[in-house]
């Protein structure tokens, strides 16, 4: 399972969740992904803190990543993820990143994955995730002035 892969290598951090879903063999994350690692602090081995983060992931793995929701605060970011994570992806992988230096949203394709990237000055991904659902859900639902009528 990659997500234990990442546990065992010190890539989770400040962990909110982590456990199979109601899937059996499909596991979910919440917390924080290292997108570099921080080294060492001293002579014991112990780590230094991470020196750049995705904030606010949320991933659904099976034994590839499958879904990831978080933030980043450069696009530049997103190679560095792209380049320590590619092996895990699975072709059909689903991907919504809130970059904060950003103005628009975008989409963008790199190892045959799209990437939807939407800008973001404050917030939890999760949360905007869930707002944004649920409002386009609103506003395609039958009784939504945007819907056609027949």
């Amino acid at each position: 399972m990659a997500l234990q892969k990442y546990k065992d290598s010190g890539l989770l951090f400040n962990n909110n969740f982590l456990d199979e879903t109601s899937e059996p063999g499909v596991y979910g994350y919440r917390g924080e992904l290292v997108l570099v690692e921080g080294g060492i602090a001293d002579a014991k081995g112990h780590a230094k803190p991470p020196e750049e983060v995705m904030r606010g992931v949320a991933i659904l793995t099976d034994e590839k990543i499958k879904m990831l929701i978080g933030a980043i605060d450069q696009l530049e970011a997103l190679s560095t993820f792209i380049d320590k994570y590619k092996n895990d992806f699975t072709p059909d992988m689903e991907v919504v990143l809130y970059v904060v230096n950003i103005d628009n949203p975008i989409q963008v394709e790199a190892e045959g994955i799209n990437f939807v990237l939407i800008p973001l000055v404050q917030g939890v991904p999760w949360n905007e995730m869930i707002e944004t659902n649920s409002a386009w859900r609103r506003a395609t639902s039958r009784d939504s002035p945007l819907q056609t009528r027949s």
